[in-house]
């Protein structure tokens, strides 16, 4: 099995920030692809209401179907949380699945998404909140 481990969302955050985006409560890390993996996955968060929203997604431009593992881990005023979610998952051609769905107090958290199909690994990870 090919084991691929992109980085994303971590060095976008500050770019993110500047741009506005975090203060339009959404928060969106690029989608990370292997070289040449047939899928990608993405991290997006959504701030609202003093609550964080996080959500894996796999898509491919053909039907998919393998793995995923969602991993949170960070907090703030009201505590910390260190969360897994992972099952099986599908996703039809051009048409991304949502994979997990975590809400929790604003904080800044850790997040990682890797999904396994097709006998490859692909990994985001991303920095999700803080302050603007």
């Amino acid at each position: 099995m090919a084991r691929r481990s992109l980085r994303t969302g971590l060095a976008l955050a500050p770019l993110a920030a500047l741009a506005g985006v975090a203060a339009a409560g959404t928060d969106q890390a690029t989608p990370a692809r292997a070289h040449d993996a047939p899928f990608a996955c993405a991290i997006e968060s959504e701030r609202a209401g003093g609550m964080t929203t996080i959500r894996g997604v796999a898509s491919s431009d053909t039907a998919i179907s393998g793995s995923y593992r969602l991993s949170v881990d960070g907090g703030g005023g009201a505590g910390s949380a260190r969360i897994s979610q992972g099952g099986a998952f599908s996703a039809a051609p051009r048409a991304p699945a949502a994979l997990g769905r975590v809400t929790l107090s604003d904080g800044v958290y850790e997040v990682r998404l890797a999904l396994e199909a097709a006998g490859e690994t692909v990994i985001c990870e991303a920095l999700v909140g803080g302050r603007v």
